[in-house]
């Protein structure tokens, strides 16, 4: 579910980043528009800083939203994956307290079927 929300997130954030790319190259010219491509946080500022006189301001909005939703589906990601990689469940855990146990006492351990 992580991975989905940061995808939509992600997806979001790319078309709002290009929409607000266009008026960047027309408005500052092409210099500031390829440096608005390489460093997202110069266009995003950009963006914020001229949303009123360009409307930009729901399309900034929308930006937001997306980073939002890319960090929420890092840290939903990032949580399932940690849950995943937790101790080993009730029945594993016993087998091996019950190998240990028989290693103790000088038994064998049992074969395997």
């Amino acid at each position: 579910m992580g991975m989905i929300i940061y995808a939509v997130g992600g997806i979001l954030s790319l078309v709002c980043a290009i929409m607000v790319l266009i008026p960047l190259f027309k408005k500052e010219g092409v210099g500031l528009g390829i440096l608005g491509i390489f460093c997202g946080i110069y266009t995003y500022i950009w963006g914020w800083i001229k949303s009123k006189e360009l409307g930009l301001k729901n399309i900034m909005l929308g930006w937001s939203v997306g980073i939002v939703l890319m960090i929420v589906g890092a840290v939903l990601t990032t949580k399932q994956a940690i849950e995943s990689s937790k101790v080993p469940d009730a029945e594993f855990q016993n087998a091996m307290q019950d190998a240990k146990t028989r290693a103790e006492q000088g038994q064998p351990a049992p074969t395997p079927p």
